[in-house]
């Protein structure tokens, strides 16, 4: 059995990180990942692809110079899920590829497999042969990262009825889309095919979007949406989803209403994957998903901390004398630069302050030439007010 002094489980941004300051302390550490590359759910499913995904449509339909081409204008004309996933396996490849470098460099080991406790300093891994091992450590962290939850009434078949993981392995770009869920997931998916023309649905049970942004914003964000075709049905439940004769997917929400979509999308919140683990042999247990109650703004753990109370910045009086040793003292750390002389002067006749005395700004912008014969010149004190 090999031992170390740190295991972490997961090798995502927390666990990356936690190998590596281990490492830079002078313990074995490893990281035990279930994929055969690392990067965890930050690389290969979240983050980075859902932001490169955006970028790519953002560019190829030419969404930045419509207000300059028209509507009409298009990098690409025909744009395929290939063209968007190219893009994407790059991205995603080349983070990898950093990720990698790091941890060899700093000397963590990488251990490939699915990892169960079997008691609180004993791990088993079981990698894609069937071949297990056994790993012991000092201290483990658990950083396996999250999931996307599945209602149970939804027959998700990741073809038509996908998560939102599913969604980065589409063939096609749909042309009518329902989304299930209007949190900061299900709103930027449907943002991103909107942009491709696809129609799009957005439904969810509360009556409102992005709950815990300021209602002001959500409203202007709604109308937003809205003006770029995207169909809000806030306040309604769905019943059951299920797939017609023709291969497009029906969603029956409670109210009696039906639509049909090419793809359906349910981005229903995110669960710890911790399922596989067997935490109770390490005296642990997982919390439940927890959801929202209508009307609750945050989660009671997730409250935050009150601040310190908001302080108006202090103005000058109207009349307020300036202090003069603060202009003398400007002038001593600037009596090697009189290139900047010309620009002091004119701020102590305004009776204005001097900026710090910085490689850059104001102060380092040289004088035109018309200047450039005062620049040897005794700068004046400033003129009392």
């Amino acid at each position: 059995m090999e031992t170390f002094d740190l295991l972490v489980i997961g090798s995502g941004p927390g666990g990356q990180r936690a190998a590596i300051q281990a490492a830079k302390l002078g313990k074995r550490a490893a990281v035990i990942e279930r994929r055969e590359i690392v990067g965890g759910v930050t690389a290969h499913t979240g983050t980075i692809p859902s932001k490169t995904l955006r970028e790519a449509v953002l560019y190829l339909c030419g969404w930045r110079e419509k207000g300059i081409y028209g509507r009409s204008h298009r990098v690409k004309a025909d744009i395929t899920a290939g063209d968007l996933l190219e893009r994407l396996h790059i991205t995603v490849r080349h983070e990898i590829e950093i990720i990698q470098h790091q941890l060899s460099r700093n000397g963590v080991q990488v251990i490939s497999g699915l990892a169960k406790f079997l008691d609180p300093h004993t791990v088993q891994v079981t990698n894609a042969t069937g071949h297990t091992a056994d790993y012991r450590a000092k201290a483990i962290v658990i950083a396996t990262g999250t999931v996307p939850h599945r209602p149970g009434n939804i027959p998700f078949d990741d073809e038509t009825i996908i998560d939102s993981d599913g969604l980065l392995q589409i063939k096609t770009i749909p042309r009518s889309m329902v989304v299930i869920g209007a949190g900061v997931i299900g709103v930027e998916y449907a943002t991103i095919f909107s942009a491709l023309d696809a129609r799009i649905t957005l439904i969810d049970s509360r009556d409102t979007i992005l709950d815990f942004v300021d209602g002001d914003i959500v409203d202007e964000f709604k109308h937003d949406l809205q003006s770029r075709g995207i169909q809000l049905r806030l306040g309604e439940d769905v019943e059951r989803v299920e797939k017609a004769p023709d291969g497009r997917v029906v969603t029956h929400l409670k109210s009696g209403k039906r639509i049909c979509s090419d793809l359906l999308m349910a981005a229903s919140g995110r669960m710890g994957a911790t399922a596989d683990l067997d935490l109770d042999k390490a005296g642990l247990a997982a919390r439940r998903r927890l959801e929202r109650a209508p009307g609750d703004r945050l989660l009671p753990d997730a409250a935050p901390r009150p601040g310190p109370p908001y302080r108006e910045p202090r103005r000058p009086r109207a009349g307020m004398r300036t202090d003069p040793r603060r202009h003398r003292a400007a002038r001593q750390r600037t009596a090697a630069r009189p290139d900047a002389c010309h620009r002091i002067r004119r701020l102590l006749l305004l009776g204005g302050g001097v900026r710090g005395d910085s490689g850059g700004g104001e102060l380092a912008h040289r004088p035109p030439a018309d200047d450039l014969e005062r620049r040897d010149r005794k700068v004046p004190s400033a003129p009392a007010l």
